[in-house]
């Protein structure tokens, strides 16, 4: 299945930095679907609706399900996998011998459905998820230095859930479709309006670094 599946942190970034439209324009060019979840569903329009903050957002998201600009993943048959990759990670990474609870629902059942379709990658901006499946080994040392704790690891646990993900895809962040979208005229022509909206998406919660920021800044960013 040709298909970029979607985490609720990346659709969050996006909401909140007023660039969902962006998924709307980048559409027509991507041969395949935007998917999200069930479970990612309720973490996002679900639970937005019951906020007096984050309904606006909500409602920009429906939209854009009820345009079948995104579709949604029935993912209940999958929980017994879904469940069991949480479980596999989140009895990985220990501090003072007690696990750590560093993987939620709608991230882990974004990455099962994507692997189960073959899909082309899933978008997810919270830095964790992006390490459990580009960099496992940069995850223990990041760990540490943002909890200023030593963490110990479960050698059996990791070997469970790097077995199923190891055909690895690159994930892409908000980030990454706000430079398709300047690459494809979408944003205009004036490359600070996409400095802007780098730093909006980081500020939003997007995992991308200043350097990283201004590396595309000073790059031929259609390179990209």
């Amino acid at each position: 299945m040709t298909g970029l599946f979607f985490d609720s942190s990346t659709l969050i970034s996006m909401a909140v930095t007023c660039s969902l439209p962006i998924l709307r324009k980048l559409k027509p060019s991507y041969s395949g679907e935007f998917y999200i979840t069930d479970s990612v569903y309720k973490e996002t329009i679900g639970r937005s609706m019951s906020s007096l903050r984050f309904r606006y957002e909500g409602h920009r998201l429906k939209e854009l399900i009820e345009d079948d600009v995104i579709k949604v993943y029935p993912d209940k048959e999958l929980f017994g996998q879904i469940n069991w990759l949480m479980d596999s990670i989140n009895s990985t990474y220990s501090t003072d011998r007690r696990p750590l609870q560093i993987v939620q629902l709608g991230e882990i059942s974004t990455l099962v459905a994507c692997i189960k379709e073959k899909g082309d990658s899933f978008a997810v901006d919270e830095r964790i998820a992006r390490l459990l499946v580009e960099n496992s080994s940069a995850l223990k040392p990041w760990l540490e230095h943002k909890m200023h704790a030593r963490i110990t690891i479960s050698s059996d646990a990791a070997n469970k859930w790097k077995t199923f993900i190891s055909e690895k895809f690159i994930p892409v962040r908000s980030a990454e479709l706000a430079l398709s979208a300047w690459t494809k005229g979408i944003l205009g022509n004036d490359k600070d309006v996409l400095f802007g909206l780098l730093w909006a998406l980081k500020f939003a919660g997007c995992a991308i670094t200043e350097d990283e920021i201004n590396f595309y800044m000073k790059s031929d960013v259609s390179e990209f």
